[in-house]
This record gives C-alpha cells, sequence and structure tokens, in this order.
C-alpha cells in the first residue's frame, strides 16, 4: 500500500471509465436479465416487499408492518428503498422490489474493484471484480428481495474505508465515514454488521501485531456516531411498538449459541459446501493464490493484505457457522475477499496461475455444463429454484463467465489461450441459450401464472370483504392484491371472526382445511388455486350457507 497517489493522467482516467464500464456491463448481462423475469411468490423475499407496500399504504415509514403487525426480524432501510424504488410505478412490483439489492450489488462490485486498486494495480482490480461478478455467490443475493447484499454493500465501504485510513493514518476524515457505513449496515440488517466488520479489523490488527492502533481508530466518538445514527430508530420502534429489535428476533437467528431460536437451522460445518459451490471455478484456484500472497510476503513485501484477506474471510465464514441459522446468502460478504485473492494471484510471479493454465480447464467445464443444461435443464434446474438444485446451474454459468474472461486477460500471451477463448465462447453462448430458452421463459410462464391467480382471487372478493389468513404465513397475497390482509392464529380467534358477522374471506393451505371446517360451520370454497412458483394449494372460504 503506498503512501501517496500520484495525480491520474488522461490515460489513467480512460482506462478507470473503461474499466467501470466494463463492470457495470457485465453485472447488467449477468443479473439483468433475472431481474426482467423476477417474481415474488417466495415468503421471504414477499415478506420485504410486503412491508414496503404497507408502509406505502399506512403512510407509516417508521416500523416495517407484515399483516398489520410489527415486523421485528429486521430494521427498516431495505424497506424505505423499495419504497423509494416503487416511486416510478406508484406500487410495489418485483422489479422495484429487487432493484436496491442489484444496485447494491453493483456497488459491491465497484468497491470490490476500488479495494482492488487500493491494495494492488488496476489489472488486478479489474479482474476481481469480473470475478466476483461470475459467481453465483454474488449473482443469488443481487436478484434477491432482501438486505443482505444492503448490508454486504455497506460492510465492504467500512471495510474499504478501513484500509484508507490504515494506509493514511494522520487523516481524520476517514474513521467518521468508517462509522457512518457500519451505522447504515446496521439499520440494513441488523446489529450483526457490527459484529462481523469489527470481529475483521480486529482479527487484522491483532494478526499484524498493531492493536495498538485501534486507539486511533477513535472507537469511542465512533461508537456515538453508530448510537446517534441507529439508536433513535431502535427506540421509536420500541416505543411504538413494545417490541424489542435490537436483541429480539434480529439476533436470534444468527448468534444461536448465546441467544435460542431462530430459523433454517443447519450443521455448524454447512457453510464448507455452501461456500465453495457459490464461488466455483475460482475457489479451487484460491489455495494457490493465497500460497503465492504468502510467499510475497515471505519475500519483504509486509504490507498485510495476506492478513486482510484472511481476517475477512476467516470470521466471516466463523461467525455465519456458529450462527444457528444458516442460508446461502447469509455469508454474501465473503465473495469479495475470494474474488480479491485469486484477482491478484493471478498475476504474481510467484503463482502458478500465471502459467494460465487452469483456462482451457475453466472452458472445459464452462462448455460441459452448459451444454448439458441446455439438453436437460430439469435435472439442474434454474436459478430461481430452491436452493438444494441451484448449485450445478451456478457452477456453470460461473465457469463460462471465468473462461471467458480468464481468455481475455491473457489473450495474446500463448497461442493456446485462443483455444481457451474460443471454448469459453462457446460455453457463454451456451449459457445465453440457457438463459433465453429455459429459465426466461419459465420466469415470464411464473409470472402469467401469478397474474391469472391474482384475477382469479379478485374476482372472488366484494370491495366489503376483509382479508384473513388462517394460522398461515403468505405475505404475497396481500403484495399482489395490493390489500390488507390479517392472520388468525388460533381456532378462537376465527370463531370469534365467524360470530361477528363481518363479511370477510379466509384463506387455509389445503392441510388445514379440515380444521377451518369444523371451525367455521356453513361455508363456501370460493376459490382453490395452487400458489404460483410450486407452492401449496391455498383455499379461501367465505362464511356462510
Amino acid at each position: 500500500m503506498s503512501d501517496t497517489e500520484p495525480p491520474r493522467s488522461s490515460d489513467e482516467r480512460r482506462d478507470l471509465r473503461r474499466d467501470l464500464a466494463l463492470i457495470v456491463l457485465a453485472a447488467a448481462f449477468v443479473c439483468g436479465p433475472r431481474l426482467w423475469a423476477k417474481t415474488l411468490w417466495s415468503p421471504d423475499e414477499a415478506r420485504y416487499a410486503e412491508a414496503s407496500r404497507e408502509m406505502r399504504a399506512s403512510g407509516d415509514f417508521l416500523v416495517p408492518r407484515v399483516y398489520g403487525e410489527p415486523e421485528t426480524s429486521y430494521p427498516p432501510l431495505y424497506s424505505w428503498l423499495v419504497a423509494l424504488f416503487s416511486l416510478p410505478a406508484g406500487r410495489v412490483t418485483a422489479a422495484a422490489a429487487t432493484l436496491p439489492s442489484f444496485a447494491a450489488g453493483l456497488g459491491v462490485a465497484l468497491l470490490t474493484y476500488a479495494t482492488g486498486r487500493l491494495l494492488w494495480d488496476r489489472r488486478s482490480a479489474l479482474l476481481s471484480a469480473l470475478i466476483l461478478i461470475s459467481t453465483a455467490g454474488f449473482v443469488g443475493p443481487a436478484i434477491l428481495c432482501r438486505a443482505d447484499m444492503t448490508m454486504a454493500f455497506f460492510e465492504l465501504g467500512a471495510l474499504f474505508l478501513f484500509l484508507r485510513w490504515y494506509r493514511d493514518r494522520e487523516s481524520a476524515r476517514f474513521p467518521p465515514a468508517f462509522y457512518v457505513s457500519l451505522a447504515a449496515a446496521t439499520l440494513a440488517k441488523g446489529p450483526q454488521a457490527l459484529l462481523v466488520v469489527g470481529g475483521i479489523v480486529l482479527a487484522f490488527l491483532a494478526a499484524r501485531r498493531e492493536l495498538v492502533l485501534l486507539r486511533r481508530l477513535r472507537p469511542v466518538a465512533g461508537a456515538a456516531i453508530v448510537l446517534a445514527l441507529t439508536l433513535p430508530w431502535y427506540l421509536w420502534a420500541w416505543k411504538a411498538t413494545g417490541r424489542d429489535y435490537l436483541l429480539g428476533e434480529s439476533l436470534s437467528g444468527f448468534v444461536g449459541t448465546m441467544v435460542p431460536g431462530g430459523h433454517s437451522r443447519r450443521p455448524i460445518l454447512n457453510y464448507l459446501a455452501v461456500i465453495p459451490i457459490r464461488a466455483s471455478p475460482w475457489i479451487l484456484l484460491l489455495p494457490s493464490a493465497l500460497c503465492a500472497l504468502r510467499r510475497g510476503r515471505a519475500a519483504g513485501r509486509t504490507d498485510g493484505t495476506l492478513a486482510f484477506l484472511v481476517s475477512w474471510m476467516a470470521v466471516v465464514f466463523v461467525f455465519y457457522s456458529l450462527a444457528a441459522a444458516k442460508r446461502y446468502y447469509y455469508v454474501t460478504a465473503i465473495y469479495p475477499a475470494v474474488a480479491l485473492a485469486v484477482g491478484r494471484g493471478w498475476f504474481l510471479p510467484s503463482s502458478p496461475l500465471g502459467r494460465r493454465a487452469p483456462l482451457a480447464l475453466l472452458a472445459f467445464i464452462a462448455l460441459g455444463l452448459e451444454l448439458t443444461l441446455v439438453l436437460d435443464p430439469e435435472r439442474f434446474g434454474r436459478f430461481a429454484s430452491p436452493p438444494a438444485r441451484q448449485g450445478a446451474h451456478a457452477l456453470a454459468i460461473a465457469a463460462a463467465v471465468a473462461a471467458c474472461l480468464g481468455a481475455f486477460v491473457s489473450f495474446r500471451d500463448a497461442p493456446g489461450t485462443r483455444i481457451a477463448a474460443l471454448l469459453g465462447g462457446l460455453a457463454a453462448v451456451a449459457h445465453v441459450g440457457a438463459m433465453g430458452f429455459f429459465e426466461l421463459p419459465q420466469g415470464r410462464r411464473d409470472d402469467a401464472d401469478g397474474r391469472r391467480f391474482v384475477e382469479a382471487l379478485r374476482s372472488a372478493l366484494r370491495p366489503e370483504d376483509r382479508i384473513y389468513l388462517f394460522q398461515e404465513d403468505v405475505p404475497s397475497v396481500p403484495l399482489h392484491l395490493d390489500r390488507d390482509c390479517r392472520v388468525l392464529g388460533t381456532a378462537d380467534s376465527l370463531a370469534a371472526k365467524a360470530a361477528s358477522g363481518e363479511p370477510f374471506l379466509v384463506g387455509v393451505k389445503e392441510w388445514r382445511l379440515p380444521e377451518a371446517r369444523k371451525v367455521l360451520g356453513p361455508h363456501r370454497i370460493v376459490f382453490r388455486e395452487a400458489i404460483p412458483g410450486g407452492g401449496a394449494v391455498l383455499i379461501f372460504l367465505r362464511p356462510g350457507p
């Protein structure tokens, strides 16, 4: 890390613009078509979007609510962003609900590039950003209506600002910006961002035996900044709802060894399988890249980059492995570190990657898997499939882009790379064909099924009807109907509602139908359809003869 930054020449500015344009185009190529085919029938994604819809409908933008009840699982920043992106359409759409994640993903790619330039040089930075974009660990969260990519953006922003401060320790402007970014990450998904980024900084300084530098980061003033930006909302939400947002569900799913509860519980070593698949094929090159960085350190280049990257990956992995809940998008913040390590290792003289031997291998992997996907798409599934079926397709996408990028980087170095470029190009064509002929049409079919589902349900409703769900969590129903919905959590509450004489419909999934019928008494089934996207059958009942 150099201590001075010479003024950029016109050629450097042109190269910078070209690099940024390439990163934006690569992200748009990989993510854009999937955003166009996006639907919001997944309960997790629909929940975020429904919170934004209820914000707009009620005018209460301070407390996220779903079914009229406070949503304590996450802070409001992502819901605010969805509401903001919904302004042009006048309502919450699938695109508006997902664009904040894509924008944050683009920001993560650009910050990866900026970090690479800060640590090394332009070539390493550009390749690192393109490697990141080619991984399923990036693409998946970038097209989800969830706050994980937004939190990763602010976490990476905080780490970048920390590195800027570490390089120029006399500067007083970077520590306040570092803490502001931490506060934004906390408002995106909760206080785990503080633990993750703080853990990375502590592990790095400890590895460098420079913990004394913590004083110069002004932690007391920094804590005041974070509290000033986050605590007012937490206190307001607690006062308005009586719910604990700070230490309740916001952490219960993550620190499972400390706080009971949580959902999506997995074995402690779950991410040993998840991360390699979603960082493929580049994860195969990570050991060589880290060894090359270590040899550079042994040769006297003690800039701390190896310690920083290893601290980054280790803290994210350990923290979320200890958590009770484990989902693939929780570890989104680890993939920029993997991309940076491999991107730098590619150009180090002591690295075996410098021989370009992996190019043909990546190209063959890409071509074989993409053609297999085209010939038998049902075997491998789509990007919108359940997580258990995404791995093979994600590997193929990553390998296709990886082969093309690797060939691009070293096209003129050896005649053999032309073979890799040809195979990589064929793999890219196969990928576009798979996306154009299978993945995107399926997304549009899901969208058409969703429209039919909504129109059929609307035709069963009367203007005076209120909508209830009996012991069910289907936030996509009020979201797509654009009408408020409430949940009746017990048989007694359903019986009381039926006795009130109020006109209403109550929705149940098929396996709860006998219980609902027993409580309601006389009733009619006015709607019976499978929830789009492969969901259960949802039945709406109207009380009365």
